[in-house]
C-alpha cells in the first residue's frame, strides 16, 4: 500500500510530460504555404511562400494528375531545370486573380528565391499584374490545386507623408 501513492505520482508525472511533448511537437509542424496579396491602386502583387519539395512531390503523383487533383505531372526523370520550368508554368498558368470582375494576367515578377522561415526551407515566388482600378472593390484569388492549402493575407496599403513630430490618424 505504501507504493500506491508513489505509483499514482509517477503516472501523473508521465501524463504531464507526455502532454508537454505532444504540445511542443505540434508547435513545430510545417506551416502551410502562404501568400500575401498586395492590392495597390493600379497594381496587384502576390508574394507566395511555398514548400517546394512538398509541391514537387505532389506534382510527381501520376494518380493525382490522372484524377485531376494536380495541374500537371512532373516525371521523376526530369532535370532540375525542367522541374523549375514546369513548376513556374503551373504557377503562372493556374493562379487566377480577378479584380472588380476583371481577370488579370499575371507575370512572374521575380525569380524564385530560397528562404528559411522558422527553420523550414521555403521558396518565395513573386507575381504581379497592373489593373485599371484606382479603388478596387472586390478580389478573387485561386492558386494551383497542387500547392495544397495556402494561408492568404490581403493588404491594401495606405500612404501618407508625415512631417517630423506630426500625428496622422489612418482610417480603415
Amino acid at each position: 500500500m505504501t507504493n500506491f501513492p508513489l505509483c499514482r505520482k509517477i503516472r501523473i508525472s508521465f501524463l504531464v510530460i507526455s502532454l508537454c511533448v505532444c504540445a511542443s511537437a505540434s508547435a513545430h509542424e510545417l506551416q502551410n504555404n502562404s501568400a500575401q496579396v498586395i492590392l495597390r491602386d493600379g497594381q496587384l502583387e502576390i508574394r507566395l511562400l511555398v514548400d517546394r519539395e512538398k509541391w514537387i512531390k505532389s506534382l510527381q503523383n501520376a494518380q493525382g494528375w490522372l484524377t485531376g487533383q494536380t495541374n500537371a505531372f512532373i516525371s521523376p526523370e526530369m532535370t532540375g531545370a525542367e522541374v523549375t520550368e514546369a513548376t513556374l508554368k503551373v504557377l503562372v498558368n493556374n493562379t487566377k486573380v480577378i479584380v472588380n470582375k476583371k481577370i488579370l494576367l499575371l507575370r512572374l515578377h521575380k525569380a524564385a528565391q530560397k528562404s528559411v522561415d522558422a527553420g523550414h526551407s521555403l521558396t518565395q515566388y513573386r507575381l504581379s499584374s497592373p489593373h485599371p482600378f484606382s479603388n478596387p472593390e472586390s478580389l478573387s484569388v485561386t492558386f494551383p490545386a497542387s500547392l495544397g492549402d495556402v494561408y492568404v493575407s490581403v493588404v491594401r496599403p495606405q500612404y501618407q507623408q508625415m512631417n517630423a513630430g506630426e500625428t496622422h490618424e489612418f482610417t480603415f
